[in-house]
């Protein structure tokens, strides 16, 4: 099959690829870890905003992931519309938005225990705090 001047190939050896599959995999390693801190440290930005808002009475408005910008509609008597929840917040609800746009807190409430005595949550959320830019109404 081979003639006299062919040659075949030397096999060649793992250790001979061993340092650019190293170098290889510490890279990719580092650039996942990179791009995890930046997702993770963006999520933590974006939620900050939340932390310290509070409702009339005091409470804290935010208990995880339940907060978020949405769009809604003055309404002429001072409420406003959510078009995405199909919902009426009234006017008196509305508290001052922190950065001038439209904020929805929700949570869900426990509708009835099941008969091991553990929580049923309602299907739907209910509205915890409401931030409206100023001067929207």
């Amino acid at each position: 099959m081979f003639g006299a001047e062919e040659q075949v190939p030397a096999p060649r050896s793992v250790e001979t690829f061993r340092p650019a599959l190293h170098r290889n995999y510490y890279g990719m390693k580092k650039l996942i870890a990179t791009i995890a801190l930046l997702c993770m440290s963006n999520a933590a930005l974006a939620h900050d905003i939340y932390s310290n808002l509070r409702d009339r009475d005091g409470n804290p408005c935010c208990g995880g992931q339940d907060c978020e910008p949405v769009k809604a509609l003055p309404l002429p008597n001072g409420s406003y519309y959510l078009p995405d929840s199909d919902e009426t917040i009234p006017a008196d609800m509305a508290l001052p938005s922190p950065d001038d746009r439209f904020h929805h807190c929700i949570f869900y409430q426990i509708a009835k225990f099941d008969r091991w005595g553990g929580p049923v949550w309602e299907d739907k959320p209910k509205t915890r705090c409401f931030f409206a830019p100023m001067n929207s109404w």
